[in-house]
C-alpha cells in the first residue's frame, strides 16, 4: 500500500512539470515570433519597404525643358528642343555580346567595351544603363530599326542656339545634363533649370510593367537680356573685320547707350551706383586711406578711399553711340 500510494502521489508532480514545460515552450516560441515580428515591422521596416519598392516600382527621371534666353525684343538666343536618348535594361538582354555588336556601329563605340558595360551592369543588378544620349533623328531611326529587346528610347531636352556663336561669351553654355556651366546659363541656372519630373512604373513578379504614374516636370523660366540681337550681330561683324584688318590678336567693341536710351537696369539706379562705388573704394582699391578731421587738433584714419563727394552726371546724346569702326554705324543707319 505504501508503494502504490507513493506512485500515486508522484504523478501529479510529473503532470505539473510537463504542463509547465509545455507552457514554457509555447511562451518562448511566442516570444521568439513576437521578437521576429518586431524586428521586421519596426527595426528593419524602412529597409524592407525600400527593397519591396525597388522590386515592384521602377522610377525614371523626366528632365524639365530648360527656359529660353531672349534679347530685349523677345527674339530667342537660346532654347531647348527634344532629342532622342537610348538606354538598356541589362536583365532583358539575353545575349549582351550580340546586342553590343549590333549597337556599336550606330552609337560609335567599341563592341567589346559596350558588351563589358552591359555584363558588368547585369552582374551588379543595375536596371538602367545609358547607351547614347541626345542623338540626331537619323541616328535615332537607325537604333529603332534594330528593334532590340531591352533597348528603349527616352526624350531628353537638348540646348539649341539659333544664332550659332552670336553672343556666345555672354550666353555661355550647358553640360550634358542641362546644367549651366558658364555665362548667363550658369548665372541664372536656378531660374532657367525648372523642376525635374518622374515616372513611376509598377511591375509584376515577372518584371512586366502593368501601370504607371507620372509627375510632370516644370519648365524653366525665361530670361530677358538687355542685349539686342541686331546690334550684337553688327558689332561682332565690325569687330572681327577690324581685328583681321589690323592683324591684332584680340579686340574690344564698346556700345554705349545714353540716359533715356532704353538702358535697362534692375532696381534703384542710385542705390546700385552707390553700392558699386562704395565697394570699389572700400574693398577693391585700398591703396591708401584718408584722414578725417574730428576736432581742430584731432583726426582719425577712415580706413577707406571713399571721398567726401562723388558726382555722377548724365549728358544728352544720341540714342545709341558706337565707338569703333565707322562702317558699323553706317550699317545700322546711325550717326556717330
Amino acid at each position: 500500500m505504501r508503494k502504490g500510494s507513493a506512485l500515486t502521489s508522484s504523478r501529479p508532480d510529473v503532470a505539473r512539470r510537463r504542463t509547465w514545460l509545455i507552457c514554457g515552450f509555447f511562451l518562448c516560441w511566442t516570444c521568439l515570433i513576437a521578437g521576429r515580428l518586431i524586428h521586421l515591422q519596426v527595426v528593419t521596416h524602412e529597409t524592407l519597404a525600400a527593397r519591396a519598392r525597388a522590386q515592384q516600382w521602377a522610377e525614371l527621371e523626366v528632365p524639365p525643358l530648360r527656359g529660353a534666353i531672349v534679347d530685349r525684343q523677345g527674339r530667342e538666343l537660346a532654347r531647348s528642343v527634344e532629342a532622342n536618348s537610348f538606354f538598356a535594361v541589362p536583365d532583358e538582354i539575353a545575349d549582351a555580346a550580340e546586342a553590343a555588336r549590333r549597337l556599336a556601329p550606330v552609337i560609335g563605340v567599341e563592341a567589346d567595351e559596350l558588351a563589358a558595360r552591359l555584363a558588368h551592369a547585369r552582374a551588379q543588378g543595375r536596371r538602367f544603363v545609358w547607351l547614347a544620349r541626345k542623338l540626331d533623328e537619323a541616328q535615332a531611326e537607325k537604333l529603332r530599326a534594330l528593334n532590340l529587346r531591352g533597348v528603349y528610347a527616352l526624350k531628353e531636352p537638348k540646348r539649341f542656339y539659333p544664332n550659332a556663336a552670336l553672343a556666345a561669351h555672354v550666353l555661355g553654355f550647358v553640360g550634358l545634363d542641362e546644367q549651366g556651366l558658364a555665362g548667363v546659363e550658369q548665372f541664372h541656372n536656378a531660374s532657367l533649370a525648372g523642376e525635374q519630373g518622374r515616372v513611376l512604373v509598377a511591375r509584376d513578379a515577372h518584371r512586366r510593367p502593368y501601370s504607371s504614374l507620372e509627375e510632370a516636370a516644370r519648365e524653366g523660366g525665361t530670361v530677358v537680356l538687355t542685349l539686342d540681337q541686331t546690334v550684337q550681330h553688327w558689332t561682332e561683324q565690325a569687330l572681327q573685320a577690324a581685328v583681321e584688318r589690323s592683324q591684332a590678336r584680340a579686340g574690344t567693341a564698346i556700345v554705349l547707350g545714353k540716359k533715356g536710351s532704353r538702358v535697362w537696369v534692375e532696381g534703384d539706379e542710385e542705390e546700385a551706383l552707390s553700392f558699386v562705388v562704395h565697394r570699389a573704394y572700400t574693398e577693391t582699391n585700398l591703396r591708401y586711406s584718408q584722414m578725417a578731421p574730428i576736432t581742430m587738433y584731432e583726426e582719425r584714419n577712415t580706413g577707406t578711399n571713399l571721398p567726401a563727394e562723388i558726382k555722377i552726371a548724365a549728358v544728352d546724346g544720341v540714342d545709341v553711340l558706337f565707338v569703333g569702326p565707322s562702317d558699323l554705324s553706317h550699317a545700322l543707319g546711325l550717326e556717330c
